[in-house]
């Protein structure tokens, strides 16, 4: 029986946004592409987010082939925004834009229309300027962001939370999730396998690796060297004396 808890991790939309997202007339494929958006930026307290259309697609449910059109019309009626990275590796970035004063749900409609009468073929998201094209949308690009975050597909907050409870050092919280859902399902199997053992082994967090640290050496598959004991050492001595 399912049973969610925020203190398992919850996304802070304000009213006044979510309650105009539900006035508006979006589609059902509109409206899980705004959800999921809505999702990986607010739900991470952030603005906007690099996602693969390979990603949103698996998120969604949404069949490849039609995920592109539909973020077209999105970016066409100004409720999304997609912009490009700030640093040189990073790809285009997509957010919801939350000035809905501005938002244009009928563009897409008259856009389509106006192409249809002319004859004309709609263009695809690859077809767009540059400007309104999403990461992954050229054949390069596309094949570079789907390898970084199809590792993505089975991960969520909830076990990076149980990760961040468990590791019990808090410290640079926004690096280690960064770090954190890049990793593969089988990584985060082998890190809760060896998590215990570890802190075991560090009873001092003065010791212990900074968390995001411990993930981006992939210290879950090190060698755990126990901290011997007052005890431990007595037994040592003794074996000598004898």
């Amino acid at each position: 029986m399912a049973n969610p808890q925020i203190e398992n991790g919850f996304t802070k939309i304000a009213n006044e946004l979510l309650e105009e997202i539900i006035k508006r007339d979006f589609s059902k494929r509109e409206m899980k592409i705004i959800l999921v958006i809505i999702r990986y930026t607010y739900g991470f307290n952030r603005k906007e987010a690099e996602l693969a259309l390979r990603f949103i697609s698996d998120a969604t449910g949404i069949k490849f082939h039609h995920l592109s059109s539909s973020i077209n019309d999105l970016v066409l009626k100004k409720v999304l925004v997609i912009s490009e990275g700030k640093k040189h590796k990073q790809g285009r970035t997509l957010k919801l834009n939350k000035d809905y004063d501005a938002w244009d749900i009928d563009s897409s409609q008259k856009s389509n229309s106006s192409q249809k009468s002319n004859g004309s073929v709609p263009k695809k998201v690859t077809d767009l300027p540059k400007t309104v094209t999403l990461s992954g949308t050229k054949k390069e690009s596309l094949k570079e962001n789907i390898k970084k975050n199809n590792v993505q597909n089975d991960l969520n907050d909830t076990d990076f939370n149980k990760f961040w409870n468990l590791y019990d050092k808090k410290v640079s919280r926004e690096k280690a999730l960064k770090i954190f859902m890049r990793l593969k399902r089988t990584d985060i199997e082998k890190i809760f396998e060896n998590l215990p053992e570890y802190i075991n082994s560090t009873p001092d967090k003065t010791y212990r690796k900074n968390p995001d640290t411990y993930l981006r050496n992939r210290c879950w598959n090190d060698e755990i060297i126990m901290l011997k004991t007052s005890t431990d050492v007595k037994q040592d001595n003794s074996i000598w004396e004898n």
